[in-house]
């Protein structure tokens, strides 16, 4: 009798784990790597659309030396990687080169998936039109890393990356150029058109007429070389800092783009290093300005509403201020008529900034949160945490209460200053709280050791010190009144 109970028991274990199937999480497709090889017989595929065709996701794909003439598109999340050398019996060197003989218009490789990644590849000679491209992404969270992107023929135009209302991607150690200044060049190296929180850093952009041309929000280029190229800023909240100019500029272009912060670039050799027209609200603070200058032109609306000026605040021109600096502009009094502006930097720098153009470190971990261990529900405590940034960076603090609930980002506040942050508990309970930073390109550092705080329902043991002390010489009532406390 108990075996047919056991047998009935197993059999409807069994079914109950079949009619469950459907909340099991699939299991995760083991990541293949796939090869492909110009030459017939070396690797999996010589057509690189090919292995992507038949990849699953999260598959890698390398690219062996070679030229490819492709048109790409890529629909799934892969890792498509060039690899510098030969894989079987052919004698291509370097990495591979993946060109579209300016023959057709569109991308040379467009990216529809989210979570790509593109790494080591030559992209060549795109057309002129408004829509070819290099690459052009459409989705978002995309790495495009370590490419050369050029044009060696062909008329002006194109852009070499274009995010077209794409967000949260990184593009980094790229080297964006043409092979001479002048007809073959390209118009647009990267371009954020319409896109948010995209990272751009550490890109070289020589001979292009609009190195970065952003018309996003929320976006961040730092620590890029501009030779004889422009940073176009056309939108709100933007950042562009530690960037390296040489005959290159930074615009600020129209009424609609404002609230973005120009800090710490380096500009040489440059006219009009920073164009302002018509822009408004933006902060240019702490800039170099070597054997260069700061232009502006704005509009009467402009002119008569003081809150609507661009701050200009504790920059270098050229060699030590010690009084405030005057910028020179235009105020555009009609279509055809111009007179002389003035804007002024009151807090001007004695020397130039050091201006770091390596990889960004993250922060240091933050001391331990530093205040009260014991108090009652619906009280505010405050707490105070430091950190330091090898980089010199402002840094942002974000507390973690224990309880699911955090503080946001709190901040700017400079590299060593004390950050506070306020809390009160709604129940009674111990809280882990801990805090960490970032700096200004959102790079965190770890999370600080944990405090530990008791949480009662009751008055704080904190409360009157004096009584505390007087009822520790009598243990019953310590005990009785201790007691109540935690009621």
């Amino acid at each position: 009798m108990k075996r047919i109970f056991l047998i009935i028991f197993l059999f409807l274990l069994i079914f109950s784990s079949l009619s469950n199937a459907s909340s099991i999480k699939k299991i995760t497709i083991t990541q293949k790597i796939i090869t492909v090889d110009n030459e017939e017989g070396d690797a999996d595929y010589t057509s690189i659309q090919d292995a992507i065709d038949n990849a699953d996701p999260e598959d890698i794909i390398e690219v062996y030396s070679g030229t490819y003439y492709e048109i790409i598109t890529i629909n799934k999340q892969i890792i498509l990687r060039g690899i510098d050398y030969e894989i079987g019996t052919g004698n291509d060197i370097g990495d591979p080169i993946i060109d579209n003989d300016y023959t057709s218009t569109g991308s040379i490789i467009k990216v529809m998936a989210d979570d790509v990644e593109i790494t080591g590849f030559i992209i060549e000679d795109f057309h002129k039109w408004r829509d070819s491209t290099g690459i052009t992404i459409t989705s978002k969270n995309n790495t495009i890393m370590h490419n050369v992107i050029r044009k060696t023929m062909g008329s002006h135009g194109g852009s070499a990356i274009w995010l077209k209302q794409s967000s949260e991607n990184e593009v980094s150690y790229n080297e964006i150029y043409t092979m001479k200044d002048g007809w073959t060049s390209i118009y647009k190296g990267i371009e954020i058109d319409g896109g948010r929180e995209n990272l751009v850093h550490h890109n070289i952009l020589n001979y292009v007429s609009f190195g970065v041309d952003l018309y996003g929000t929320h976006n961040k280029v730092f620590r890029n070389k501009f030779f004889k190229s422009e940073l176009r800023i056309g939108n709100q909240h933007n950042l562009a800092a530690e960037n390296y100019f040489d005959k290159g500029r930074i615009e600020l272009i129209s009424d609609y783009c404002k609230y973005n912060t120009i800090y710490r670039n380096n500009f040489n050799n440059a006219e009009e290093a920073t164009y302002v027209y018509d822009a408004v609200n933006n902060d240019i603070i702490e800039n170099n300005y070597i054997d260069s200058s700061a232009y502006f032109i704005f509009s009467p609306i402009i002119y008569f509403d003081e809150s609507l000026y661009n701050i200009y605040d504790g920059n270098y021109w050229n060699e030590p201020k010690y009084l405030i600096y005057t910028i020179k502009g235009e105020w555009q009094v009609t279509d055809y008529t111009t007179a002389p502006g003035f804007r002024y930097d009151y807090n001007p720098a004695s020397e130039p900034y050091i201006i770091p153009t390596g990889f960004n470190q993250k922060p240091s971990k933050p001391s331990t949160p530093n205040g009260p261990e014991s108090g009652k529900k619906d009280i505010d405590y405050t707490y105070t945490s430091i950190s330091e940034d090898s980089d010199g960076h402002y840094l942002y603090y974000l507390f973690d209460w224990g309880d699911g609930s955090d503080s946001g980002w709190v901040g700017p506040y400079n590299s060593g200053e004390v950050c506070k942050a306020s809390y009160n508990w709604a129940e009674k309970g111990d809280y882990d709280i801990k805090v960490k930073t970032k700096d200004i390109y959102d790079c965190e550092s770890e999370f600080s050791d944990i405090l530990t705080v008791d949480i009662s329902k009751g008055k704080s043991k904190n409360v009157n010190s004096f009584l505390l002390r007087f009822l520790e010489k009598y243990p019953i009532l310590y005990k009785l009144f201790e007691g109540l406390l935690s009621v």
